[in-house]
């Protein structure tokens, strides 16, 4: 008994530690713009730690685990998806993004580049995705909990999600980012423990080699090739590689003082989540090794029963939870805030912005996102269902519009309502055929955008964009950098490089 209280005092201290810091945090917000942004002073490891945090989920920790254990390099392959995201938004999309800098929010840019109703749609949209992700999220928490408690039913799933509610409704964008930066830090601390402790318990460590040379799902061979499981694994990659600029990732880009702190910040949380799915895969072959006869659902119940024990059971449950709550908050702030700045202020102008109100609706959708969590049990199906929210409906005219490329609010309402339609016609009759909906969807938007803009002669085109500057400037230092590399490795500069390597002073010889 005494054992259980002490996880649970642990568990304990973690929830009212964030709560706390999250209503500390919020004392100093003023006004809509400190809710959703707050002052542009954050540090880059700040906004490098939220953005982790927040791209970091408690289903991604499970469904890693399982799958990894389950099928080796194949979903490996997967995973690297959401890495090259990260470093396709700091290295190619950041320096494009000057313009987007000053929006609270990604349908206010929307607003800029084409009108009020695209601005509507594409908040209606995040808001929806949003919230099936603070769904997700909920289910976790109580996941992890009844694992802890031993407790299940409704009471669970209301009285976590309650703590993740209150401090990000009173808190705003400061609680998210000290509690998104206290929750990366605990699940930094947790990942290689847990590591350490499955390694401590094989009975013979040589076996993980003769596991990954031995396993079929951990040859290269079986893993890549032209076979069904390889085109579907790196489809799904591909789907994962592909920068969405979900509502709360570009909450991130617009809290930086600089499209520099942007690149930064994207291009470093790009190297943490590889290693943490580097971290995440070797616990996986090391459970593999101990125990090949794992059922891969039970994995995160099975790692409790058998290495964890006193305190280390409540670390567990602390560090998947912690994952979850960042998730949560970063995408209830950024739902929130497009509800007041996006729908309710264009629809009724004369609205006030006060923080009480905006308080109020943040609490509301927490608990519409908790009902959800409740009443809708199926993970995959949730994960998928959000996906297709927002992703086919916004992300291919905001991708065009950081490119470059320039349309009329008529033309991009076509491609959005293409993309939706093309969702729910895959979703009835394609289903069964694997392929998510998304990508269709998105093809179905960039052809219809782009043929309705070229057959209805639609002004703008590939008009460039608004802030060239920082671009010019990456282009001119990728230049440099590459005509440094190539004078250094000219056949005839060889000898003079090699020999400009060498120390000049002769007392070093």
């Amino acid at each position: 008994m005494l054992k259980n209280y002490l996880d649970i005092i642990l568990f304990s201290l973690f929830l009212g530690t964030n709560l706390i810091l999250g209503l500390l945090a919020g004392r100093q917000v003023k006004n809509l713009r400190d809710y959703s942004i707050g002052n542009k002073r954050f540090s880059t490891s700040t906004i490098t730690s939220t953005i982790v945090a927040t791209w970091i989920s408690g289903v991604f920790l499970f469904y890693s685990l399982e799958h990894i254990y389950k099928y080796g390099l194949q979903f490996m392959i997967v995973t690297m998806g959401g890495t090259i995201s990260l470093l396709l938004t700091g290295q190619v999309l950041a320096v494009r993004m000057g313009e987007f800098l000053n929006n609270l929010t990604v349908a206010e840019a929307m607003r800029d580049l084409y009108g009020r109703k695209v601005q509507i749609i594409t908040a209606i949209s995040g808001i929806l995705s949003a919230i099936g992700y603070i769904a997700i999220q909920f289910q976790i928490i109580s996941k992890m909990v009844t694992l802890l408690l031993g407790i299940q039913g409704p009471l669970v799933t209301i009285a976590t999600a309650t703590i993740v509610i209150l401090y990000s409704a009173f808190g705003g964008i400061r609680s998210v980012t000290l509690t998104d930066v206290f929750q990366f830090l605990i699940f930094s601390i947790f990942l290689p423990i847990l590591a350490l402790i499955v390694w401590n318990n094989l009975k013979d460590p040589s076996r993980v080699v003769h596991i990954l040379t031995t396993n079929p799902n951990f040859r290269w061979s079986n893993a890549v090739g032209l076979n069904r499981q390889f085109m579907s694994s790196l489809g799904m990659m591909i789907y994962f590689s592909l920068p969405g600029l979900a509502p709360s990732v570009f909450q991130r880009v617009a809290m930086a003082r600089d499209l520099k702190q942007v690149k930064d910040s994207f291009t470093y949380a790009a190297g943490i989540r590889l290693l943490m799915i580097l971290a995440i895969a070797w616990v996986a072959i090391l459970l593999l090794t101990d125990n090949p006869n794992i059922e891969p659902n039970n994995l995160v119940n099975y790692i409790s029963n058998h290495y964890t024990y006193t305190g280390f059971r409540g670390l567990l449950v602390i560090g998947i939870v912690a994952m979850s709550m960042s998730t949560a908050d970063s995408d209830l702030n950024a739902c929130t805030v497009m509800v007041v700045n996006d729908i309710i202020k264009p629809l009724y102008p004369s609205f006030k912005k006060d923080l009480t109100f905006i308080r109020l609706f943040s609490l509301f959708l927490g608990v519409f996102a908790l009902f959800i969590a409740l009443y809708i049990t199926d993970l995959l199906e949730l994960i998928l269902l959000s996906g297709s929210l927002y992703i086919p409906i916004v992300s291919i005219p905001l991708l065009l519009a950081i490119f470059g490329f320039r349309s009329s609010s008529r033309s991009v309402l076509i491609g959005m309502g293409s993309g939706l339609i093309a969702v729910i016609i895959w979703n009835r009759y394609f289903a069964h055929t694997g392929v998510n909906s998304v990508v269709p969807g998105m093809v179905a938007n960039l052809v219809f955008l782009m043929g309705s803009h070229y057959m209805l002669r639609e002004k703008g085109g590939w008009v460039g964009i608004k802030v060239p500057g920082p671009l010019i400037a990456a282009r001119q230092r990728r230049r440099e950098v590459w005509t440094h590399y190539k004078k250094a490795f000219i056949l005839s500069n060889v000898r003079t490089y090699l020999f400009g390597l060498l120390p000049t002073n002769h007392f070093t010889y």
